[in-house]
């Protein structure tokens, strides 16, 4: 009787302990939503002092251990988007997943234009999250750009903080060439030096927000002999032909005849003399005096168009040194935004200068290749695997069910291979998941 009364206990006391382990963890409640208000960063304007930041969370499952700029550097520089670090610590009895989605987020901030870019858990505590916040671009003038040097017949310079994109001008001696825009700190002017002589450059910097740097002091000299101008030129001529057979340039077409635009033109002359001329080679802008709009960009009733060296509107793509403009087939108007062309979406920013590369828009992140089309589904994008959905906003952040299978993407959209994913399962050399 006594082994079988201590045989009971025994069992008791383990069925005790299991059960209080497993009180013990089930206590733990998973953590569902984030959220941070930044309530201040100081002022985000070029010549003033990083400062501390203050930010507070409404939620009773963690507080906030730690906020600040990861940006580096005592003093803002224009141009430049600010990112903070929020980390965040659960409160007893709480924990944290591996990761949430972006709609789990709620980020504001007190005139701050706060956006959640990441979040990130720590690999060995469950306890501890990180939240990477950007704050609105810092206001004022970018700093000046450093460091110009040729590389063969392509302009070089380091990046400015805060730049978007450049204006960079060629010269021949002190004769300006061209002046050209890049989003690159680089920029190949082999198809502009055409003429012996010694060429340089200049560049300033350009942000979103209308922020500039001065134009940095000249570059060294280069020289172009004879023959290496004929090679400029034959090259020149090949390029030029290669996208006249692939892009469409057409005359025909008139301004003003999409219902959008204003109705009183073509035909009809406005009360300056300025008025549309139709020819049998194309459209054509008279002003009161007579003369014509020719050779470069003329504003009309709050649109651009571009007339050729012959005073001809021209529409459709359009390749000028900063790169390629699309204008309407029809009214000959400068577009900008989305612009769905042969099938193929294209996204012009406000100059109207078509875009390459990855563009965050209206909050999701696209790619655009490099002949500007915006791409869909799978694109391996430097060594890594990335998917966009039809829309060709790029998906990020959890499993995704494509073509029957399953993929897991990080927080910057970047495919799992070959790895443990932050839930614990495996997926192959292909990113589909094993188990």
């Amino acid at each position: 009787m006594k082994k079988k009364y201590w045989l009971a206990a025994a069992a008791a006391a383990v069925l005790f302990t299991l059960a209080g382990a497993m009180t013990a963890l089930a206590a733990n409640q998973r953590i569902k939503t984030i959220q941070i208000s930044i309530d201040d960063a100081g002022e985000l304007a070029a010549g003033k002092p990083i400062s501390s930041v203050s930010a507070s969370t409404t939620s009773s499952e963690y507080y906030i251990d730690n906020a600040q700029f990861i940006n580096g550097g005592d003093t803002w520089v224009g141009g430049t988007v600010p990112q903070l670090e929020v980390d965040l610590v659960a409160e007893d009895g709480y924990e944290f997943p591996s990761s949430f989605s972006k709609k789990d987020y709620t980020i504001t901030s007190n005139g701050y234009d706060a956006q959640y870019k990441s979040g990130k858990r720590d690999s060995s505590d469950r306890t501890y999250f990180a939240v990477i916040i950007t704050l609105r671009k810092v206001s004022g003038n970018l700093s000046d750009t450093q460091d110009l040097y040729w590389d063969d017949y392509t302009a070089n310079w380091t990046h400015v903080p805060g730049a978007d994109r450049y204006e960079v001008r060629l010269y021949r001696g002190s004769s300006l060439i061209t002046t050209a825009r890049t989003d690159s700190d680089y920029y190949d002017f082999g198809s502009r030096m055409t003429t012996k002589g010694y060429y340089r450059f200049r560049v300033r910097a350009m942000a979103d927000n209308d922020a500039l740097s001065t134009w940095s002091s000249y570059s060294d000299d280069i020289y172009i002999d004879a023959d290496e101008a004929r090679d400029n030129r034959d090259y020149e001529s090949e390029f030029d032909d290669y996208y006249d057979d692939h892009y469409n340039h057409t005359y025909s077409g008139g301004p003003g005849t999409i219902g959008h635009y204003n109705a009183n033109y073509p035909g009809i002359t406005p009360a300056n003399g300025n008025r549309w001329v139709s020819t049998s080679q194309g459209w054509r802008y008279r002003f009161g005096n007579g003369t014509y709009a020719y050779n470069g960009w003329q504003q009309i009733n709050g649109h651009y168009y571009f007339f050729n060296s012959s005073g001809y509107m021209m529409t459709g793509w359009l390749r000028l040194d900063a790169g390629w403009y699309y204008l309407d087939v029809t009214s000959g108007a400068m577009q900008t935004g989305w612009e769905l062309v042969n099938g193929k979406w294209y996204y012009m920013d406000n100059s109207g200068l078509m875009q390459i590369g990855w563009r965050y828009l209206n909050n999701k992140w696209y790619y655009l290749n490099l002949d500007g089309a915006m791409v869909t589904g799978w694109n391996y994008i430097n060594d890594k695997w990335y998917y966009m959905d039809e829309s060709g906003a790029m998906q990020s952040n959890g499993w995704f069910q494509i073509n029957g299978k399953m993929y897991c993407l990080d927080s910057n959209g970047a495919m799992y291979a070959n790895a443990f994913t932050p839930d614990g399962h495996y997926v192959d050399s292909s990113g589909a998941m094993v188990w």
